[in-house]
């Protein structure tokens, strides 16, 4: 009898093993279901992608109604994550709420006239606070409202409550920067006189970079100052090169700032981790242009006007800036609105949030940060809006004023 039941466990184990071992070196999967409700027949695609930022990529469909979906690899890759979907009809409208496994946290999507749109921008709000007290009436859980306690610093009002645990705010506050989280708010002086366009400052990574000037009539650099923001640590990197007045910044890849300077036809990058220059390009080299990958590019392009680097998406919409999570999807703006698309879905960009005058937009994961007015707020589609901070004089100045590291 012993014999059997230890034959019987080493099975098990030698099951359980195989299991274990697949699991893990899975790296994608289509699983294709369908769920009823209330006579209602939902058809349900569900890719697992392990290199899409360890999500699923989910699209669900009702009649003529399709909804996407990315959700982050909380469920050890296990096949049909969604056990129920509660919906709503308006109309010709459908909004729905997927509900998931292991009771992880889900959002409201409306599907009207073939766009789609989150609980903040749907048309009919009235409609949706009924949507929002019904499922709340069954247990499921929304907005976490964001916490009025205070912090003055400086000129600045902090609202550290509302900031992760994890995040670190950088505001630029002319001679250096201010640090903020939701524990300590530090003062960091760079420069020995004010600076009051911060053209040339950049956070990258936990390094934030600024021109080494000595001189506020000539704002020629050959150096530039790096802040850790973690440790508050400061250091210099000699760049090799005189850069003028007129450098710009083309953008940040893979841990490096990249300059150029059109006056003397110069392009470099700055790497602050391992404080290393390099000469990118210039008469000789050329230039380099970076639209998700590497181009060559003629060195006097870089003259005519200033170039950004930015990855270049396919969607029928204008946008003004895009920025791209670590997981499943792009973010850009729209005069005031903000959409999200799934990498896999770009051609059906949901609407997402909507306000009058935003600005320094950072995405982090699938955090937005961006400024109105005064303000520096946090919106996340499943916890909603947060203040972070305020400063009046972010109505007059607020070009480059905030970067968010976490």
């Amino acid at each position: 009898m012993k014999k059997v039941f230890s034959l019987v466990l080493l099975i098990i184990v030698v099951i359980l093993s195989i299991e274990f071992i697949i699991t893990k070196l899975t790296k994608t999967y289509t699983n294709n279901y369908k769920l009823y409700v209330d006579k209602e027949e939902f058809d349900i695609t569900e890719k697992y992608l392990k290199d899409n930022g360890d999500t699923y990529d989910i699209e669900i469909k009702n009649g003529n109604h399709s909804f996407y979906y990315a959700i982050d690899n909380n469920f050890n890759k296990q096949k049909k994550i969604i056990n129920k979907i509660e919906f709503f009809k308006n109309n010709d409208d459908l909004c729905i709420y997927p509900v998931l496994k292991n009771k992880e946290p889900s959002y409201i999507m409306c599907s009207s006239n073939g766009n789609l749109y989150s609980s903040y921008t749907y048309g009919d709000q009235g409609y949706i606070n009924n949507v929002i007290n019904t499922l709340q009436e069954k247990g499921y859980k929304f907005d976490k409202v964001g916490n009025e306690k205070t912090n003055k610093f400086g000129t600045t009002t902090v609202y550290p409550e509302n900031i992760r645990n994890n995040d670190y705010i950088t505001l630029w506050q002319y001679k250096g920067i201010y640090v903020i989280s939701n524990k300590t708010q530090r003062s960091v002086v760079v420069l020995p006189f004010d600076k009051y366009e911060n053209k040339l400052g950049y956070l990258v990574d936990k390094y934030y970079i600024i021109p080494d000037y000595t001189n506020s009539n000539v704002l020629e650099f050959s150096s530039v100052k790096v802040i850790n923001i973690l440790t508050l640590k400061q250091f210099t990197i000699n760049l090799k090169y005189i850069l003028s007045s007129s450098t710009y910044i083309n953008g940040v890849v893979d841990g490096k700032l990249y300059y150029t300077d059109p006056s003397n036809l110069l392009q470099i990058s700055v790497d602050p981790k391992s404080e290393k220059v390099e000469l990118v390009g210039d008469v000789d080299k050329g230039g380099k242009l970076y639209n998700g990958k590497w181009e060559n590019a003629n060195i006097y392009d870089f003259t005519n006007s200033e170039i950004q680097f930015k990855n270049t998406i396919s969607i029928d919409n204008e946008y003004k800036d895009i920025k791209e999570s670590a997981s499943s999807y792009y973010y850009y703006t729209n005069d005031g609105s903000i959409y999200q698309a799934l990498k896999n879905h770009t051609d059906k960009p949901i609407l997402i949030y909507r306000a009058s005058g935003i600005n320094n937009l950072n995405v982090i994961n699938n955090d937005i940060y961006y400024i109105v007015n005064d303000t520096l707020y946090n919106f996340n589609i499943i916890n909603g809006i947060n203040k972070l901070i305020s400063d009046n004089d972010l109505i007059y100045n607020n070009y480059n004023r905030i970067s968010v590291y976490r």
